[in-house]
């Protein structure tokens, strides 16, 4: 994300939703050296890679699940001069879990719940999708990778239809220090030596 464009305001208060994750880790830590005040919105507070967190311009706030409508309890809500949306599932391979995450009335209840707690016909907001929200048209995908492509699309219909000032990123594969899932499972075959099967694979 280039934050310089942000730096165009004088306010400097971003909040930051899934900031205990790959990205956000990042992207909080980032902000807070560029001195913006950060308000990092977790799920949980103990977690060990809030440790990250630990700075000044940094205020982590525990929101719990997103998944369900809440209210979002923070002091000066009117103060807040950006929002960055990373909260979500990612990772999940555990299918009752995923299904759970699929229903209909939670779909976009991250997005929603955010909508209802700030003025997002005022404040600038930047929604992390997904490459894979223009894989749908894509045959024999599994059934997950559909299912996540088809959510992002929906969370992406969603921020369009009722955010005034947004941005949405369909970033790919990222990876970087402390990247989890996929990469760092491909990154532990290659430290082994063993030539990798990747000669017939398709994919441009």
């Amino acid at each position: 994300i280039n934050h310089n464009i942000m730096k165009k305001n004088n306010k400097k208060n971003v909040a930051v939703f899934g900031a205990d994750g790959f990205i956000g880790l990042h992207l909080c830590k980032k902000l807070a050296e560029d001195d913006y005040l950060v308000i990092a919105c977790v799920r949980k507070k103990i977690t060990k890679n809030l440790r990250q967190l630990n700075h000044k311009n940094i205020n982590i706030i525990e929101v719990g699940n997103l998944l369900k409508i809440k209210n979002i309890k923070l002091a000066d809500k009117n103060n807040v001069s950006y929002i960055v949306n990373l909260a979500g599932k990612a990772h999940d391979t555990k299918k009752n879990d995923f299904k759970i995450y699929k229903e209909k009335h939670n779909i976009i209840n991250i997005e929603k719940n955010i909508r209802n707690n700030f003025d997002c016909n005022k404040i600038p907001f930047i929604q992390v999708s997904s490459a894979k929200a223009d894989d749908t048209s894509r045959k024999n995908i599994d059934n997950m990778k559909m299912s996540y492509s088809l959510l992002k699309l929906r969370s992406e219909a969603y921020v369009k239809k009722y955010f005034k000032k947004y941005i949405i990123l369909r970033p790919p594969l990222l990876y970087g220090p402390n990247v989890k899932a996929n990469f760092l499972a491909l990154m532990t075959l290659v430290s082994y030596g063993i030539p990798l099967p990747l000669k017939k694979v398709k994919n441009l």
